[in-house]
């Protein structure tokens, strides 16, 4: 029940940013980044938190630059996102 509420949480908090960034008051702050090494730092960064949930993550990519106008901030909380709901 407790995961449950998270989520819902998170889905909420999701929705009214979403309307936040549709009204304007949400700024993205763009700046060239390499998106691969981007979240291959973020992964890193929560590899010993994931493997203490005896989840593996594996962060795997052919590519190994590649360079696009990103909110690195933005980013970083899509992927925590994604990551948290596996846990």
């Amino acid at each position: 029940m407790n995961n449950n509420c998270y989520r819902l949480q998170r889905l909420i908090n999701n929705l009214i940013d979403i309307t936040r960034f549709d009204d304007g008051y949400v700024k993205l702050h763009l700046k060239n980044c390499n998106i691969v090494s981007v979240i291959e730092d973020l992964t890193q960064s929560v590899a010993e938190y994931v493997k203490a949930k005896k989840i593996d993550i594996i962060f795997d990519t052919d590519v190994e630059e590649k360079y696009l106008a990103i909110d690195e901030e933005k980013i970083e909380r899509v992927m925590l996102n994604l990551n948290s709901a596996s846990c």
